[in-house]
């Protein structure tokens, strides 16, 4: 069988001469994605990843074609694009925390003084099954945080070899690039725990994409129910 395929892919190479723009080296299958519409669909802030799913997987001629073969040839033809390709995470190893930046309209009414009680945002994604746990806290203090991360371990049903953090007050004392003082009572938290802590760089939210993502989807789909409800 793999013999069969190495040699079919043999004979459509040398069928289909290899073409050339501006010097560069475009794939023989190229001609038949629409890469006008394609960045449409990504200008819009989809992933370029479900463009694939939906276009070039289904299309007659390009279902051969795999995601890295055309993130490539997407990048050279709209290198300005800031994309980034998918990340491998091995089961188990990494968990990612934080707190939504926005999400004003998250808390409650206080029956007692009929005022609204804003909250904050956890959440917590193992980044290999992308399980995803939220919780609203009161806070972002230590404390709030602690309690988020435990209840997201109790929800995992384990805990990861390692957590990304952010560089908080409650999680990194002195942030650096490579070797952040980490809050001392954070450390012995995840000590207790067995995980061990990763501070990301600061200013780089692409460094947990994962978190980041799912934070923002999960309260784009939330939002609308508890909206003018009390």
């Amino acid at each position: 069988m793999f013999r069969n395929t190495v040699e079919k892919y043999l004979a459509d190479a040398h069928k289909s001469p290899l073409t050339e723009s501006a010097g560069q080296y475009q794939a023989p299958w190229s001609d038949l994605v629409d890469w006008a519409q394609a960045h449409q669909f990504t200008a819009k802030g989809d992933p370029l990843s479900a463009y694939w799913e939906d276009k070039i997987k289904p299309t007659e001629g390009l279902t051969h074609v795999p995601y890295v073969s055309f993130w490539r040839e997407y990048k050279r033809r709209f290198p300005e694009v800031p994309l980034d390709f998918h990340k491998v995470h091995p089961p188990g190893e990494r968990c990612e925390i934080d707190y939504k930046g926005d999400a004003r309209e998250l808390g409650y009414f206080d029956r007692n003084t009929l005022e609204f009680v804003p909250c904050r945002l956890f959440g917590a994604v193992l980044c290999f099954s992308q399980l995803f746990f939220p919780k609203a806290t009161l806070t972002e203090r230590q404390e709030d945080l602690f309690s988020g991360i435990s209840d997201a371990f109790s929800y995992f049903g384990g805990v990861p070899l390692t957590t990304a953090v952010d560089n908080a007050k409650a999680t990194v004392h002195r942030p650096h690039r490579y070797d952040p003082d980490l809050n001392k009572e954070f450390a012995h938290f995840c000590e207790h725990f067995g995980t061990a802590p990763l501070a990301m760089r600061p200013g780089k939210p692409k460094d947990k994409n994962l978190i980041e993502n799912s934070l923002g989807v999960f309260w784009r789909w939330a939002r609308r129910f508890l909206r003018d409800r009390r």
